[in-house]
């Protein structure tokens, strides 16, 4: 069983001596410390930790095989040239990436991906069942997410129409 010993939705004290200070346009920022959990932006944890919760996510750890499945399926595409959409089905949608139950998923080499972005942090996320692969991408800059395409090429090589629609629809 994965335990996540230094992660929290909450900010705790014992984090302080093992965090990133953000930075945005050359400038240092406050580290965000939310007091309240919430499963959109709140997550505080280490690269370790969640290369553990990676590693279970890879293996279906403590899922039946039908859940796994379903949780990293496409259950509605995203909607073309954004990322963000609110409404029950977008206009149009982009080829091949949808949202399964809390990931992003690439419908062709079913990849799975998250990411996150916040003043002066950004991260990214990307895993193959398949491949048995995965990485976590952690930056305390607002320009992060442009190492995305060169991890994902490392890792998983291979067209990622995930990365080219972040890097169109995400401002830096």
């Amino acid at each position: 069983m994965v335990q996540l010993l230094s992660s929290s939705f909450e900010w705790q004290r014992r984090f302080a001596g093992n965090v990133a200070a953000p930075h945005e346009n050359g400038k240092r920022m406050d580290k965000h410390k939310p007091l309240v959990a919430s499963a959109s932006y709140s997550l505080q944890t280490t690269a370790g930790d969640y290369g553990a919760f990676m590693g279970a996510v890879l293996r279906g750890d403590r899922l039946r095989e039908a859940t796994h499945r379903q949780w990293l399926t496409a259950q509605v595409m995203v909607p073309r040239g954004s990322v963000l959409h609110l409404q029950d089905t977008p206009p149009r949608t982009e080829a091949g990436i949808g949202w399964g139950l809390g990931w992003g998923v690439e419908t062709e080499s079913g990849a799975f991906f998250q990411w996150g972005k916040m003043d002066g942090v950004r991260a990214f996320t990307m895993g193959s069942v398949r491949e048995q692969a995965g990485f976590a991408l952690f930056a305390n800059s607002h320009t992060g997410l442009r190492l995305m395409h060169g991890v994902a090429q490392d890792i998983l090589p291979g067209d990622h129409p995930a990365v080219a629609w972040l890097n169109a629809c995400v401002s830096e």
